[in-house]
């Protein structure tokens, strides 16, 4: 995994606010519909993160969230307005 950007909306297009560092826990709110950008929690702040840059832990390791998916750890799709 590698530094993230925390954006005000799920494209490359919507400004950064923050940048997560590698390893950092966030808290996943919850993922766009298609799984491409999840709206997470982190320092105080909110924002959201392009899906293949988040990893959860998962039978003991870390794995790419999108190796595993949504419905396994029971996060909620939400859509973006």
């Amino acid at each position: 995994m590698a530094d993230v950007n925390l954006r005000t909306g799920p494209d490359v297009e919507f400004p950064s606010v923050d940048v997560i560092p590698e390893g950092e826990p966030v808290y996943i709110e919850g993922c766009l519909r298609d799984e491409s950008w999840c709206d997470v929690s982190w320092d105080g702040g909110r924002g959201w993160v392009f899906s293949e840059y988040l990893a959860v832990e998962y039978d003991g390791q870390m794995v790419p969230l999108i190796d595993v998916g949504l419905v396994e750890f029971r996060i909620a799709y939400v859509d973006f307005v």
